[in-house]
């Protein structure tokens, strides 16, 4: 089998790195049709990926997959992120904060950028 790695361009990988976002949400009460696949910003197709949980209370990380708990964090990342549209989900619009540093609990999350 063989594998090939393209790079990007510069300027390629800087269009699509300007409108990444990294978002946290906290979810409370979640219920077994939780699904991030759901949750999308109106001018847009691209869902979250590279999704990581964490416990809502000590941040510890859960790793990838959605966990049995009803209460948790998630972080995502999502392409073409506009501050000024709501992410919307089955159970209502978010409006994001402004924009900030990353937590303490987030600064060993790591982007991946795809060609």
């Amino acid at each position: 089998m063989s594998t090939t790695l393209y790079v990007a361009s510069n300027k390629n990988a800087a269009v699509e790195l300007a409108s990444l976002a990294l978002v946290e949400i906290e979810v409370m009460y979640a219920t077994r049709d939780f699904s991030l696949l759901l949750f999308k910003q109106p001018h847009t197709e691209f869902s979250p990926y590279d999704e990581t949980y964490y416990d809502a209370k000590s941040l510890k990380d859960l790793g990838c997959n959605k966990p049995t708990v009803e209460n948790f964090r998630v972080t995502f990342y999502l392409h073409h992120f506009d501050a000024v549209q709501p992410l919307v989900t089955p159970w209502g619009e978010i409006r994001c904060r402004e924009l900030q540093l990353l937590p303490k609990h987030l600064r060993n999350k790591k982007y991946i950028y795809w060609a």
